[in-house]
């Protein structure tokens, strides 16, 4: 009987700790950030998930989480961001830096 309390703790930290890991979806239509500002709890580490579901490609670009990265056409990345400081981070995507801009702000 306590192997079996054992086993299903241990499976269900082993989820809370997967769902942890979860990527952070950021999403770019058009000259939008979805959501225009993406807040994110201060950890050691995350995800960004970025999807482009425009006809063209994108660049992401956060200089302060130095984040720069292509993303083809309705393509997705992933990007591990380490040790981020808390603050807002301003974010844009390079080819339409004067338009398509959005922040993260690590929490």
């Amino acid at each position: 009987m306590k192997l079996l309390i054992q086993v299903i703790l241990s499976l269900t930290f082993s989820n809370l700790a997967l769902a942890d890991d979860m990527p952070v979806e950021w999403t770019l239509k058009g000259t939008n950030f979805e959501p225009p500002v993406l807040t994110v709890e201060a950890k050691s580490t995350f995800t960004l998930k970025f999807i482009n579901t425009n006809a063209a490609q994108a660049e992401l670009e956060c200089k302060g989480l130095k984040i720069e990265k292509s993303v083809v056409a309705g393509g997705t990345i992933l990007v591990r961001v380490l040790n981020p400081k808390p603050g807002t981070y301003d974010c844009v995507n390079e080819p339409q830096e004067d338009v398509a801009k959005g922040q993260i702000v690590i929490k």
